[in-house]
């Protein structure tokens, strides 16, 4: 489902809550595409499951994945990669509670600067670790 920027943070520190009470998972993925390319939304139609909640950002893509680890995430991201096999460069930040933070503006900030690191990286760059 999409989403529009601002509730970004007060759903993923909902989830995060919900998270920490229950000791389940929650990942966060950003992504931009590389020199004004397709947006993420039409590249990945059908790609991000229901239960993912999506956020356009400017230039760029937010998803909230609950119920998600860090690997299944990354798995995530793989599936996207390869849904263009190389003919789009989108560029990866990914986070996931509780190894990133157990706030939303830690988790956003943290997988914001992956983000931006990322795109300093060459194409299809997913970075998931400071």
């Amino acid at each position: 489902m999409e989403y529009a920027a601002t509730d970004l943070e007060w759903l993923l520190d909902y989830q995060l809550h919900v998270a920490m009470r229950y000791l389940r998972f929650v990942s966060l993925v950003m992504a931009t595409p590389a020199n004004g390319q397709v947006p993420f939304q039409e590249a990945l139609k059908g790609a991000v499951r229901d239960s993912d909640a999506v956020f356009d950002l400017d230039g760029g893509v937010a998803i909230i994945m609950a119920e998600t680890a860090l690997t299944e995430a990354l798995s995530a991201v793989k599936r996207f990669k390869s849904l263009y096999d190389g003919r789009l460069d989108f560029r990866y930040g990914v986070g996931a509670f509780p190894t990133d933070g157990s706030s939303a503006s830690r988790m956003l900030s943290g997988v914001g600067q992956r983000m931006r690191r990322a795109k300093d990286m060459g194409p299809g760059a997913v970075v998931f670790s400071d």
